[in-house]
């Protein structure tokens, strides 16, 4: 995993929204990576599995502590300092495949790594700013 260039964030827009529960949920994990797949036979559908998860700091950039497991961290809200923790920034997505036959392949599993980030205490009326 790599940090990726401030242009290839995805709260880099013009408009930049005060952050608010809402908002907080919409960035967790659980709200947006239900993705099922079909395998490639039509017959079988796969969840992508956590494999590897980190978090930074959005205040100074720091690595923080992260959780040590296979289960998406949901994000939550601080409402006092309109903070959000737990927010993803990133989510890597493998898929692993298995040969069937001669040229024929399925996937077998998806893992996803995810970088979660936890945004400034900045207070309830600074938008939200990836710097």
């Amino acid at each position: 995993m790599e940090n990726l260039p401030i242009e290839g964030c995805v709260m880099t827009g013009s408009q930049k929204p005060i952050m608010t529960a809402e908002t907080c949920q919409s960035l967790s994990f659980p709200s947006f990576g239900g993705l099922v797949i079909d395998s490639g036979d039509g017959v079988n559908f796969l969840v992508p599995k956590v494999e590897n998860q980190m978090k930074f700091s959005l205040t100074d950039f720091s690595q923080m502590t992260a959780p040590n497991s296979t289960i998406p961290q949901p994000s939550s809200f601080d409402a006092g300092k309109c903070q959000c923790d737990n927010m993803v920034l990133e989510a890597h997505y493998k898929a692993y495949f298995k040969e069937q036959g001669p040229n024929t392949f399925l996937i077998s599993r998806i893992g996803v790594d995810l970088v979660y980030g936890q945004t400034p205490n900045s207070g309830c009326a600074a938008p939200i700013s990836p710097i």
